[in-house]
């Protein structure tokens, strides 16, 4: 239940960053394009956590096929938006089909077996074979992600000023994601028997890019690269805190390890 709780907390983040930068403007295409895109994050992650969840068995082979529908959403949005910031641009009609006419069909294509196939349940986690066309799916998807990332990297060679610490912010959120996910992943993974409710746990890291993102946006509390740097300490050492206060072996050293938590986020920043 716990962990259930958590893992919905962090949905609820995503969702709830994702909606205050976009009533902050919803006439800025920036801004409304990183409203899709926290969606489709939050979506993914909130189907990937259920196809595993008993009560859902029976919708299992479902929830999963959905799985790769949102992901690819969710990879085509990213590159979307990496089109809009720092500064919003007009994007036409073409170009807007250009982009998300691939992910529509490859998430067409997911509920069938051309994707996917073979589903089936391995240690309790749920799996499923390559089918025909996956590479096609693989290659598009990372053509999305980097192609944005690309995008972003150029931009930030050719700004100045704000603009370029705008995309440092969400570098570095990126950058906290994707370290944390490889550093327990391939890493810890490898070395120790992991639960799954420890990996479940690690998802709040992807908390960095949306809140990164978000401050980059709206341009709020930006710093130096000195300041950014000590907050990136912080938020791991937070990100690290939490999970071990739900990984911990008794009640007593989880609310233990929750104050200690308690009293770093009220003195941390």
């Amino acid at each position: 239940m716990i962990w259930g709780l958590l893992f919905f907390l962090i949905l609820v983040l995503h969702l709830g960053i994702g909606g205050i930068v976009f009533i902050k403007n919803f006439r800025n295409i920036t801004n409304q394009s990183f409203f899709l895109l926290t969606f489709f994050l939050a979506s993914w992650m909130a189907v990937h956590f259920l196809q595993n969840e008993p009560p859902f068995k029976n919708f299992a082979e479902f929830l999963f096929r959905l799985d790769f529908f949102l992901g690819i959403f969710l990879c085509s949005t990213f590159y979307f938006f990496t089109q809009l910031f720092p500064q919003p641009v007009s994007i036409s009609f073409t170009k807007k089909l250009f982009i998300f006419i691939p992910s529509f069909l490859f998430s067409i294509l997911s509920f069938n077996n051309l994707i996917i196939k073979q589903i089936h349940f391995h240690n309790g986690v749920i799996d499923g074979e390559p089918g025909i066309l996956f590479g096609g799916y693989f290659l598009i998807a990372l053509a999305y992600v980097g192609g944005g990332i690309i995008k972003l990297f150029f931009n930030f060679k050719k700004s100045l000023g704000i603009q370029k610490t705008q995309i440092l912010y969400v570098f570095l959120g990126m950058a906290i994601t994707s370290g944390t996910l490889f550093f327990v992943n391939l890493i810890l993974g490898a070395i120790f028997n992991l639960s799954l409710h420890v990996y479940r746990a690690t998802s709040a890291a992807s908390l960095s890019f949306t809140i990164f993102t978000a401050l980059a946006i709206t341009r709020y509390h930006l710093f130096g690269i000195e300041v950014i740097l000590t907050e990136l300490l912080v938020g791991v050492i937070g990100i690290l805190l939490i999970i071990q206060t739900f990984t911990s072996p008794t009640l007593f050293w989880k609310v233990v390890n929750g104050i200690i938590f308690t009293f770093f986020s009220l003195f941390g920043y």
